[in-house]
């Protein structure tokens, strides 16, 4: 659907991120996972925030599942020193864009979460979980205070997730005792946490071909950010999250 340059339709902006969420779906079977297919969503918002759509995913998250055994494709017995049982990964993200001209994006949430399900005991453990965030205040457009713009953080106490874990009566002992720190990322949304995934635990034609698929997607909505985009306008590459991988094709593609 066409429109003026840098113009992304509703149609639009659903096609690419379902199209990108269905290409990590298959890559992530094709690797080992457990996958049931991902839907979009993407609703409008009211007054006074009209122009911003909600996406997220229906149910609220993606889940990947995977054996822990010796020999399995990922090697998580091995790299991990985990017994045998079930790895599952969660993400739920949360956005809020634009998707009239300019297509935009103002606010990022995408929560992770790490489930141990040890078949020994029966209980599912929190290896891992981890929020990453960015947003600004309304009225100076400066991120929160003694916050990072773009961060991570380190919890047990996860905003999306939680129901979701208490419904699997998860035990989140390991993670209680990790303290509550920001640490500074990259400008981490959708497309850059499943990327990251994808990197860390496809195999690896099939984080390439991922990888592929982002780059020939094109355009990605930008940070709606003033004092952000004058530092970034001569740089337009680096908020582009293939642009930390190696050349596949070459970084200046992004």
């Amino acid at each position: 659907m066409g429109g003026p340059a840098g113009f992304v339709s509703r149609m639009n902006v659903f096609t690419h991120y379902q199209g990108l969420l269905d290409v990590f779906t298959k890559c992530g079977k094709d690797s080992g996972f457990q996958i049931p297919s991902p839907v979009l969503s993407l609703k409008k918002l009211n007054p006074p925030d009209a122009i911003w759509s909600e996406l997220g995913i229906v149910g609220g998250m993606l889940s990947l599942k995977t054996d822990i055994a010796d020999g399995s494709p990922n090697g998580f017995a091995e790299d991990w020193g985990l017994p045998l049982g079930e790895l599952e990964i969660l993400i739920s993200p949360l956005e809020q864009i634009r998707i009239d001209d300019p297509w935009n994006i103002k606010r990022s949430q995408i929560e992770i979460a790490y489930l141990f399900f040890n078949l020994d005991t029966g209980k599912t453990e929190l290896l891992l979980a981890l929020h990453f965030d960015f947003g600004v205040k309304k009225d100076i457009d400066e991120p929160h205070d003694a916050h990072p713009l773009f961060h991570v953080s380190l919890t047990h106490k996860l905003f999306q997730l939680g129901a979701a874990l208490q419904q699997r009566n998860v035990e989140v002992k390991r993670m209680e005792g990790v303290p509550g720190v920001r640490l500074p990322t990259a400008h981490m949304t959708l497309p850059s946490v499943l990327l990251n995934v994808a990197a860390d635990h496809f195999q690896p034609q099939e984080f390439t071909k991922f990888l592929r698929h982002m780059r020939a997607a094109g355009e990605y909505p930008t940070m709606v950010n003033s004092f952000f985009k004058k530092r970034m306008e001569k740089h337009k590459t680096r908020m582009r999250s293939c642009a930390w991988y190696a050349d596949l094709p070459a970084v200046a593609a992004c």
